[in-house]
């Protein structure tokens, strides 16, 4: 689990499913899923936000997602 530093997101490794998924940290509720590869791990924010990096256990491989568009870059 990784929160973002200015806004009200939090971003979570579902290793099950491939993906990652972005809660709104006020409501809880679902805001995105981002598909990434095989058995996602851990995540690190860059300290502005901008970019998230995902360690892919299962691939041996880093997904690196931009945060403003939600998608792997």
């Amino acid at each position: 689990l990784v929160h973002h530093p200015t806004k009200d997101l939090l971003f979570a490794a579902n290793r099950t499913a491939g993906e990652l998924v972005v809660f709104d940290s006020k409501n809880g509720e679902i805001q995105n899923r981002i598909r990434v590869e095989k058995d996602p791990y851990d995540l690190v924010l860059t300290p502005d936000g901008s970019t998230l990096y995902c360690s892919n256990w299962g691939s041996d491989t880093i997904s690196v997602i931009d945060t403003a568009s939600m998608k792997v870059a």
